[in-house]
C-alpha cells in the first residue's frame, strides 16, 4: 500500500517558531503557550550547556544528532543552513548557474544509484529553472567539488508544498541529514505560508516514513499498485 502523508503547518510547534506558533484551539491560552515556550527554550539551553561540558567529545562532533537537532532550531529557515563544516545545505538556485551541470550530473549519479529505472527524476538544466520548483542539496564540502550527501526535491503552488522526492547517500545514512532537509523543508514551506505539505512514500519504506511520522505527517489516504503490481502508496 502506497501512503499519502499531510504535514498541517498550523499544528507544529518549534523552538525558533516563538509563542505565536502554537494554536490556541489545541494549546490553550497565551499564558500556556509562553509556559511552553519557556520550557522549551530552558530544555534547548540545558542541552547545550551539556554538550559544552561532556569530557569525551563524540568521534564526529560536526555531526552530532544533539548538537545538529538544536543547531536545526535556530537555522531552519536561513537561506545557508551549515550543520558543522562537514555537511552544508543549499538551494541549487542559491548557487551560481555555472556549477549547474556539474551539480545536475551528481544528482543524476545518485539518483539513479537509488532508484528504480522507471522512477528516476530528470535531473536536467530544463527542470531545474522551473520558478515553483525547488532543489535543496547537502553537500559534504565546498558545493563545486564536493561529493553530494542528500537532496530533496519539491513544488510549491496554491499554498501548499508537494515533496517529491527526498534521498540521502548510503554513506551519509543515520547521522540526521535527513532530517536536517525535514527541518529545512518545513521551515521553507513556513516561509511560503504554505497551508499544507504532501508526499507519497511506499508503504515497504519503514525508514522514509519513520522520518516523516517524527516530523508530524499523518496518514491521509493510500494508493494501491502506486509504483508497480504489489508496491502500493
Amino acid at each position: 500500500m502506497t501512503v499519502v502523508l499531510k504535514w498541517d503547518g498550523e499544528c507544529t510547534f518549534s523552538f525558533a517558531d516563538g509563542v505565536n506558533a502554537l494554536p490556541e484551539k489545541t494549546c490553550g491560552s497565551f499564558e500556556t503557550r509562553l509556559v511552553h515556550l519557556l520550557l522549551f527554550s530552558t530544555l534547548y539551553m540545558f542541552t547545550d550547556i551539556l554538550l559544552l561540558f561532556h569530557h569525551s567529545p563524540p568521534e564526529h562532533p560536526s555531526l552530532d544528532p544533539r548538537q545538529i537537532s538544536f543547531e536545526l532550531m535556530l537555522m531552519a529557515q536561513q537561506d545557508d543552513a551549515v550543520l558543522g563544516p562537514l555537511v552544508g545545505l543549499k538551494r541549487l538556485r542559491q548557487l551560481p548557474s555555472s556549477t549547474n551541470p556539474s551539480i545536475l550530473q551528481r544528482l543524476k549519479t545518485l539518483e539513479r544509484k537509488s532508484f528504480a529505472a522507471d522512477e528516476v527524476f530528470d535531473f536536467d538544466d530544463r527542470v531545474a529553472k522551473q520558478r515553483n520548483l525547488e532543489i535543496l542539496v547537502a553537500f559534504h564540502g565546498h558545493p563545486t567539488s564536493s561529493s553530494i550527501a542528500a537532496y530533496a526535491v519539491y513544488v510549491t503552488s496554491n499554498r501548499r508544498l508537494l515533496l517529491h522526492k527526498i534521498c540521502v547517500s548510503p554513506s551519509f545514512r543515520r547521522k540526521r541529514i535527513g532530517t536536517a532537509l525535514m527541518e529545512r523543508l518545513i521551515g521553507d514551506a513556513k516561509h511560503r505560508s504554505c497551508r499544507a505539505i504532501d508526499l507519497w512514500v511506499d508503504e515497504a519504506n519503514d525508514a522514509a516514513r519513520s522520518l516523516y511520522s517524527r516530523h508530524g505527517f499523518l496518514l491521509r489516504d493510500s494508493v494501491q499498485d502506486y509504483y508497480s503490481p504489489g508496491r502500493n502508496e
